[in-house]
């Protein structure tokens, strides 16, 4: 367990971007059975999720959020100390696409700017490590960057492909004095570490993959491979009782839960005893966006109120790996959605490996 707190840096604003086409679960009736596309709108609760052209990339997102937040916060990107990317979507194998982001938003040269791959539990991860950072430059931002184009990595074969959606955001993060504390604690567990796995791409894969592998989803090398059940198995016992730890003592407005399913928050909410007024969901309208699906969340449901409001959030995804955090954000800093169908125009793309 990895457990962090960081003082006088503050969550100063949060943007997301989503694309702007619309895809129904109904869309999924010609392709899988009636019982399947039931099940991921009765207990995953999904009705429409975001999905990206063939040439708009994570990054392409990303920088639509970033520009909100820089615009909208009057920053001046001199103070911008740091740019990381969380994604496991990149635009290239090398370079790290957070270089290109930092071209792309017209940010200083003598930056700090590098790639995370992770997933579902990015968020947490994200927070620890770029509050880690900016502690130890003199510069007053860094920008957390956190997307996926999931609909791209799944086999239009593959049940799960009815859940992945898209979405990218941006976390801005301010040295701050008289804040109230960022507290983060992580986990990692690689026992189910094929439970969620990409193997073609790097550099290390077996060529077949046979069904027993996958349960009941038929999936090949070129693709994301994702067991809902073994994920559901995980949210509802390692990351509820650890959650049920970390929450103790704390108060808190409102639980940010990784949107991979109703039926994983409602457990979560019932196992812990909680207000279930407290605990936001959005799954309906976006689908599980992976690593983006907090801020998103957050932008979405909480965008519209005022003052300041005290978060604790749940994430979890590869490896297995999850992720908690508790931050205040004033609401005025919460940003609308952005719907966008812009793309990089000088940065050709493949989606194959």
């Amino acid at each position: 367990m990895g457990s962090f707190s960081f003082t006088d840096i503050s969550v100063s604003a949060i943007a997301c971007a989503v694309p702007d086409t619309v895809v129904s679960v109904d869309s999924y009736n010609q392709k899988f059975d009636r019982k399947i596309i039931e099940r991921y709108r009765d207990e995953f609760g999904i009705n429409v999720k975001r999905v990206s052209s063939v040439l708009q990339t994570a990054s392409d997102l990303a920088c639509e959020a970033a520009a909100l937040v820089i615009g909208r916060k009057d920053i001046e990107k001199e103070e911008i100390g740091a740019v990381v990317f969380l994604t496991k979507t990149q635009d290239y194998r090398s370079p790290a696409t957070a270089a290109v982001i930092q071209h792309r938003l017209n940010l200083p040269t003598d930056i700090i700017a590098y790639d995370i791959i992770i997933g579902g539990s990015g968020f947490g991860y994200g927070i620890q490590t770029v509050c880690s950072v900016l502690s130890s430059i003199p510069k007053r931002y860094a920008l957390l960057l956190i997307g996926d184009t999931n609909s791209k990595q799944v086999s239009p074969m593959c049940e799960y492909s009815i859940a992945a959606g898209d979405a990218a955001s941006c976390i801005l993060l301010e040295k701050s004095e008289k804040v109230d504390n960022i507290s983060v604690r992580s986990f990692s567990d690689s026992l189910y570490i094929s439970d969620i796995i990409h193997k073609k791409g790097a550099f290390r894969y077996d060529p077949v993959i046979s069904e027993s592998e996958i349960g009941n989803q038929k999936a090949c090398i070129n693709d994301l491979i994702v067991n809902p059940d073994s994920v559901s198995k995980y949210a509802s016992g390692f990351v509820a009782d650890h959650l049920k730890d970390f929450i103790d003592g704390k108060n808190f407005n409102y639980l940010a839960i990784q949107q991979e399913s109703n039926a994983i928050s409602e457990n979560l909410s019932k196992k812990l005893d909680l207000d279930k007024s407290k605990v936001i969901s959005n799954i309906g309208k976006y689908g599980n966006v992976s690593g983006a699906s907090i801020p998103l969340l957050i932008c979405d449901i909480l965008s519209g109120l005022k003052g300041e409001i005290s978060i604790i959030t749940c994430s979890f995804g590869e490896g297995f790996s999850s992720s908690f955090t508790h931050f205040s954000v004033n609401a005025g800093d919460l940003f609308p959605v952005i719907e966008t169908n812009s793309y990089f125009q000088y940065g050709e793309v493949s989606h194959k490996f």
